[in-house]
């Protein structure tokens, strides 16, 4: 076979390993939305789960816990910061899926807080949300990649606010951090989708464009970026819906 024909075959190749990586992508995110929801669950409605981790009169996290809360830190930074090349399919799959329990365990609490109305209000405004943000992503011809530094200039803002909202304690700054943080994590969203369409920009190929790694790797990496910006903007919409102080 001549190198124009292998070259030719590695470009078929590829772009049907592009549909399944758009493909994987969004299944790995919804399976981790799904793993969240039900851990959640799970954890609220069994006694003795969630004494594990919370005090059962005030809901508030034992040691355990806090260990859980700050758990997803560490493993987003794995996952982001430790090239993708260097980590097991296995590992990463593992990393990525304890990921969303620990959430589902950190947010289970809400379910005996906020009525189930609101839950679901907030769930189906963060769906339709991501759902227009990631077709327009994927459709616009537009190169979103300048809206990166702004995004994450605003994710240091939010931040910010954050913290002295915690020193206040204040309505309105409580609004402002909501509003923001739905705000740039949409915008996230549709720069994110369109890195994801920009697969040759990702996943590393040889001399005649055959790509060398699993892309299932790559994948659950960008599934991580989607799942953290629409789990945000349900916990803003959350807060909005029931007028959380």
């Amino acid at each position: 076979m001549s190198f124009k024909q292998r070259q030719a075959l590695a470009i078929d190749q590829n772009y049907l390993v592009a549909k399944r990586f758009y493909s994987s992508v969004f299944l790995w995110m919804v399976i981790a939305i799904a793993a969240t929801a039900t851990t959640a669950y799970i954890v609220n409605t069994n006694e003795e789960i969630h004494n594990l981790f919370f005090d059962d009169t005030s809901s508030r996290p034992k040691l355990l816990g806090f260990i859980v809360i700050l758990a997803p830190f560490v493993i987003a930074s794995l996952l982001h910061y430790t090239h993708y090349k260097r980590l097991p399919k296995a590992l990463s799959i593992l990393l990525f899926m304890s990921f969303a329990v620990l959430i589902g365990i950190t947010i289970s609490t809400i379910f005996s807080k906020v009525p189930v109305t609101t839950i679901l209000s907030a769930f189906v405004g963060a769906a339709v949300i991501f759902i227009v943000m990631a077709v327009m992503g994927f459709t616009t011809d537009k190169d979103l990649s300048k809206l990166g530094p702004i995004l994450y200039s605003g994710l240091i803002a939010l931040l910010l606010v954050t913290c002295i909202n915690i020193l206040v304690n204040s309505i309105d700054f409580n609004l402002l951090a909501s509003y923001l943080g739905i705000t740039i994590f949409t915008g996230l969203i549709a720069y994110d989708v369109q890195k994801v369409k920009n697969l040759e920009l990702e996943i590393p190929t040889d001399q005649i464009n055959i790509i060398t790694i699993d892309p299932q790797k790559v994948a659950i990496v960008h599934a991580l970026n989607l799942y953290i910006s629409f789990a945000n903007i349900f916990n803003y919409l959350l807060q909005i819906f029931s007028g959380k102080r």
